[in-house]
């Protein structure tokens, strides 16, 4: 019975995958503000819509366009294992895209390299109904690409 209840821990632990939630150069980790690209709490989201938020997260590269438009992005996941589009857009000025920071995201897209990337920019909330809820979903603008860094 004993090996029966630790088989059944050691799966149940095994299934549990949490984003990493610790801050990061004094940057909050984008898992505990989001998770696939929505909000985890929708009340604390909508409390930082409009606000100033330094959050940390990993680039989907799947999700990013660096072609030359308005306002170029990138997309953030919270961890490194979520799947292509589980993430949320970082919009940055066009007049941005020949900044280094362009240049270094067009680097790791094509290497696809997980790198820690921090962002302070203004949170933006809207809602992204579905067939059965209401789910809160997450952008950020940063107005400079001094506000974005890669943790190495």
């Amino acid at each position: 019975m004993k090996i029966f209840i630790l088989a059944i821990v050691i799966f149940f632990s095994g299934c549990a995958h949490h984003s990493p939630t610790l801050p990061l150069d004094g940057h909050k980790a984008l898992g505990n503000i989001s998770k696939k690209g929505f909000a985890i709490d929708k009340a604390q989201a909508q409390k930082l819509n409009g606000k100033v938020v330094k959050v940390w997260g990993y680039i989907d590269f799947a999700n990013t366009s660096t072609c030359g438009r308005a306002n170029w992005y990138f997309s953030l996941q919270a961890d490194k294992g979520e799947e292509a589009g589980e993430s949320i857009h970082i919009n940055t000025p066009a007049e941005y895209q020949f900044s280094e920071v362009y240049y270094e995201i067009r680097q790791m897209q094509k290497t696809e390299q997980k790198t820690p990337v921090l962002v302070k920019g203004v949170l933006r909330t809207f809602n992204a109904p579905t067939n059965f809820t209401n789910l809160l979903a997450v952008e950020i603008d940063v107005k400079s690409p001094k506000d974005i860094k890669f943790k190495p």
